[in-house]
């Protein structure tokens, strides 16, 4: 798992902040196409294990189908995914390197969450997350059973995005010298 910020220096455009996560294993494992969903979830710290594979909402039951009361909405996901044309959240994250092991394949999936400039909460950085990621393999979409692939665990701390104090002020001098040069303006004429 990688992550870290996208930042743009222009004023009125967003940074992003992504995360890379990555399965390395026997390419094509996951068929030709190596298509793979990624569904979100709430829980709290009461339901961590809800989506285990040994939990009574994942086992016997279709993905699609799997903690239906847990499920976020699309509508309710602010993260950006990868699209299978390679748009979305891989146009802000830095490519995965290549699979060290002979014979394997990195299969990535992408995150990205839109940070405006204007209107960021500094409360919201300075974190540490716990973060456990595991994944199953269904034969096709009407499978109640799966192949898992064992959870890895790590943290990841979100620090600060980067300041847009230069930046700013770079801006606020250049406005100043513009209306420096309109009164020099004014006051020839």
């Amino acid at each position: 798992m990688e992550g870290g910020f996208a930042t743009y220096e222009q004023l009125v455009a967003s940074d992003y902040w992504y995360f890379s996560m990555s399965l390395d294993m026997t390419e094509g494992l996951l068929g030709d196409d190596g298509t793979a969903v990624m569904d979100f979830f709430a829980q709290d710290s009461t339901e961590l294990e809800a989506l285990y594979p040994d939990s009574a909402l994942v086992t016997g039951a279709v993905w699609s189908a799997q903690a239906p009361d847990l499920r976020y909405e699309d509508s309710d996901v602010a993260w950006v995914g990868t699209a299978a044309d390679g748009t979305g959240a891989a146009e802000h994250a830095p490519a995965v390197s290549a699979s060290a092991t002979e014979g394997n394949k990195k299969y990535t999936c992408s995150l990205a969450k839109e940070l405006s400039k204007i209107g960021r909460n500094p409360a919201d950085f300075e974190k540490t997350f716990a973060v456990k990621m595991g994944a199953r393999i269904y034969d096709d979409d009407s499978a109640t059973t799966f192949t898992t692939i064992p959870m890895s665990e790590t943290s990841y701390f979100l620090d600060q995005p980067p300041s847009y104090a230069t930046a700013a002020e770079g801006a606020y001098a250049l406005f100043v010298s513009s209306l420096a040069a309109l009164a020099i303006l004014l006051m020839a004429f």
